[in-house]
């Protein structure tokens, strides 16, 4: 009896130990698969932030001309100039120095951030002039017309007919502007409709009295000061031309009249 009751202890035991052994594997088993989970969460998130960073690292360019330095100093030799909207890469360094620079009416303080620029070339640019987010801007498009135009006897084009002509070829965004004597802005807009700036053209403007001034983003400007029945007859073709319109101004002649 007492043989048969241990025979049943040791039986018992080995279940238990069998058992027990089994569980204790797959614990360690599971442990490890955690732990796996979690490092591969870890490299995931550093992965992303890693990716964010690079993102981040991206400004552009708020003016024109803007000039890419060999040193943080507006005395520096320049390498480069980039056009507005631009989009640099900032190398995480930025001067000590601090200078202070009036853009586009507003008086602007910061340092010289450290960039790489698309062409691959890296210097130096002023931060006043760099923003985190995209820069769009949409309708520095604009017609300057004189005064004196409407004093004209043998006037074709009015200024109706000329925004009746952009309206044709679908081109609202361009201005027309008639020049007066305090005349020297024209805004600047975001794509969500916010003015961020002025250009200010008067310089350009101021140097005519007669006939049109054509603005465009990124082009250079173009006057037509030629007067009499030639320039307004070809006046349209001129708009037309400069802007790049799709839709023709002969074809308007033929049906405007």
């Amino acid at each position: 009896m007492k043989t048969t009751y241990i025979k049943y202890v040791i039986i018992f035991m080995s279940v238990l130990i069998f058992f027990g052994g089994i569980y204790i594997l797959k614990s360690l088993k599971d442990g490890d698969q955690d732990s796996s989970d979690l490092n591969t969460n870890s490299i995931s998130q550093t992965n992303n932030n890693n990716g964010k960073l690079k993102t981040d690292n991206y400004l552009y360019t708020t003016v024109d001309n803007l000039s890419v330095r060999k040193s943080p100093s507006l005395d520096a030799k320049r390498i480069s100039t980039l056009d507005e909207g631009v989009r640099v890469t900032f190398l995480g360094n930025e001067s000590a120095n601090v200078i202070s620079v009036k853009l586009r009416g507003k008086q602007t303080t910061g340092p010289f951030y450290y960039v790489r620029i698309p062409s691959g070339k890296e210097g130096w640019i002023y931060s006043g002039a760099l923003s985190s987010t995209p820069v769009y801007v949409e309708d520095y498009n604009a017609i300057i017309i004189y005064n004196n135009d409407d004093n004209v006897d043998f006037l074709i084009w009015t200024k109706r007919d000329i925004q009746q002509f952009l309206e044709y070829n679908n081109r609202k965004d361009i201005k027309l502007i008639t020049k007066t004597d305090n005349f020297s802005e024209v805004n600047i807009i975001n794509d969500e409709g916010e003015i961020i700036g002025v250009e200010n053209i008067r310089r350009t403007v101021d140097k005519y009295n007669y006939g049109m001034v054509l603005f465009s983003k990124g082009k250079k400007s173009k006057s037509i000061e030629a007067g009499g029945e030639w320039f307004e007859y070809n006046k349209l073709c001129f708009i037309e031309d400069y802007f790049r319109l799709k839709k023709s101004c002969d074809d308007f002649d033929l049906i405007y009249n």
